[in-house]
């Protein structure tokens, strides 16, 4: 409740929250009435998910809203297709330097 409050009360700012599972998403975006959810169940590609997001900020920026809240399941940034080819370039480089003999940074 706090973030949805601030979000209204600032008028500028946008708060995007990773929820859990699509069940928990639905749930907070019911109980707490957010600007845009996303989930799973909805099969979106990257691009299509942003497309549907740049509408929804345009729509409430030319009505005088300038600020909201972004609700993202979980198994949606798991899921998106975009995702997994970027798992896979990442497995790859790791593999490219573990046999050039180079380990990975640490944090």
């Amino acid at each position: 409740g706090n973030i949805f409050t601030d979000a209204r009360s600032s008028k500028k700012y946008w708060h995007f929250i990773r929820c859990g599972e699509d069940a928990l998403t639905i749930e907070v975006a019911l109980r707490t009435r957010c600007t845009f959810s996303v989930r799973k169940a909805e099969a979106m590609s990257l691009k299509e998910t942003v497309r549907r997001l740049e509408e929804v900020t345009e729509r409430r920026y030319a009505s005088g809203h300038h600020s909201g809240v972004v609700l993202l399941s979980r198994e949606l940034i798991e899921s998106l297709p975009e995702m997994e080819t970027l798992r896979d370039e990442l497995a790859a480089i790791l593999r490219a330097n573990s046999a050039a003999g180079l380990r990975p940074l640490s944090r």
